[in-house]
């Protein structure tokens, strides 16, 4: 089994800084979700919530969520979505 985790979210994002018309975003709130088999995911997911501190909230087990997940995740400017990844060997497709 191998876990695969793709996160980058800094609280505000600044594009074209030194450009007159520059964009920055302030995030307000980071919405931390993930999925588990063995327990490593979670571990992993409950690391990166700590480290946003208070602009975070979760994490929070995607088996858990209720109700539509779509509506779950617009309840937030960004979102960090990890889930364990399976990979089966088979000897033909």
């Amino acid at each position: 089994m191998r876990i695969s985790t793709l996160f980058f979210l800094p609280t505000s994002l600044s594009f074209a800084p030194n450009h007159p018309h520059h964009v920055t975003i302030e995030l307000n709130a980071i919405g931390i979700f993930y999925g588990t088999s063995t327990g490593s995911t979670e571990e992993a997911a409950h690391l990166i919530a700590a480290a946003f501190g208070d602009d975070a909230a979760g994490p929070f087990e995607i088996d858990g969520v209720q109700g539509k997940i779509a509506e779950e995740f617009g309840k937030y400017d960004a979102l960090i979505v990890s889930m364990f990844q399976v990979i089966l060997a088979c000897d033909r497709l």
